[in-house]
């Protein structure tokens, strides 16, 4: 049996913390953070701009980002008859990434001395538990919130990426009457492929995580000749299971594909530089999360007979725009974010 009270438990003659009596707690609560770590990797980003929303000090800045959307074809002549006028002008567009200050996530949770006064574990010891488990709740929330941002901000395929999709959704095959079916991973490297790509990195969980660990384990030749495993390892795809995903969106199968570099995870720490304090009963700063190395914000706060701790982070999900290409522009409506579902017979 199992009792939960919201007050402390008072001291008993033996008393273990769960990670000690149950190894499996530990694992159990450190849940694997996919995009949160895609994001941050090397792999997907130079921080341009983290670093120009975020220098440190406690500065948060909008970045414009400026762009021209790219000369197509039809405009170039197959005349060559040295132009010394023009009429034509190339313009500029740009779009806005910017943090709100409102909005993030944030805990808080008042630790009182009289209660201390009755447990085993030490003051220092258990604020600092409390500490890594509040990092826990947060990190978690960060995940699934950049999930649900990435899902709401998919663009859509070329003009000559058609098999399979309707409005703005691709849908593949991962099994066909009982056996596994080469059709997902051939129209995700043919995705990848004719965007000029030697990587395309996919999210989600469901029928296409089981695709892929079956891929893995494939063997022989299937009715098209070709050897599952082989093919599946030629395409420069990368899945991770994200169980999020299948949240994020109407349909539990869909899941997304992401270019890197096409997104980035941009936060402001207003507790950096210039603003932090450290007045013994009030100290405000940044500690880096030990798990993901993202710097949170961090207070706490004496209230004479306990102590108020809150770490806080305001971030947002900034991707490329889907007018980046000319509506006559064979990429028009691209901006490197791809929507998928799975769909079997």
């Amino acid at each position: 049996m199992s009792a939960y009270d919201l007050s402390l438990v008072s001291c008993e003659a033996i008393q273990l913390g769960i990670d000690r009596a149950y190894a499996a707690s530990g694992p159990l609560n450190q849940e694997f953070l996919p995009l949160t770590n895609f994001l941050t990797s090397e792999v997907n980003t130079e921080n341009v701009l983290e670093t120009i929303i975020s220098p440190g000090n406690g500065k948060n800045f909008t970045a414009k980002v400026i762009y021209t959307p790219r000369i197509v074809e039809d405009e170039v002549s197959t005349t060559v008859a040295r132009a010394c006028t023009s009429t034509n002008q190339a313009g500029q567009t740009y779009s806005l990434c910017e943090v709100d200050l409102a909005v993030g996530a944030e805990l808080n949770e008042l630790i009182q001395i009289e209660d201390l006064a009755a447990i085993c574990e030490g003051t220092v010891s258990f604020t600092q538990s409390r500490l890594a488990a509040m990092f826990s709740g947060i990190r978690r929330k960060i995940e699934t919130e950049l999930t649900d941002q990435m899902a709401a901000a998919l663009g859509g395929f070329p003009d000559d990426d058609t098999e399979g999709v309707a409005a703005g959704v691709k849908v593949v095959s991962t099994i066909t009457s009982g056996a596994t079916d080469l059709e997902a991973i051939e129209e995700l490297g043919y995705t990848k492929d004719n965007i000029g790509l030697p990587r395309l990195y996919t999210f989600g969980s469901g029928l296409i995580t089981k695709y892929f660990k079956r891929l893995e384990a494939g063997c022989c030749v299937d009715s098209y000749g070709v050897d599952l495993r082989e093919f599946a390892g030629n395409q420069g795809i990368v899945h991770s299971h994200a169980y999020r995903v299948a949240s994020a969106f109407a349909n539990a199968n869909d899941f997304f594909a992401v270019t890197p570099g096409a997104a980035h995870m941009v936060y402001v720490n207003l507790y950096a530089g210039e603003n932090q304090r450290d007045s013994g009963s009030f100290k405000r700063m940044v500690l880096n999360d030990p798990v993901t190395g993202i710097p949170i914000d961090f207070k706490m706060t004496d209230t004479c007979d306990g102590i108020v701790i809150t770490p806080s982070l305001n971030f947002k999900l900034c991707v490329a725009p889907t007018d980046m290409f000319s509506l006559n522009d064979r990429m028009s409506g691209v901006n490197g974010l791809f929507h998928f579902r799975v769909t079997n017979a």
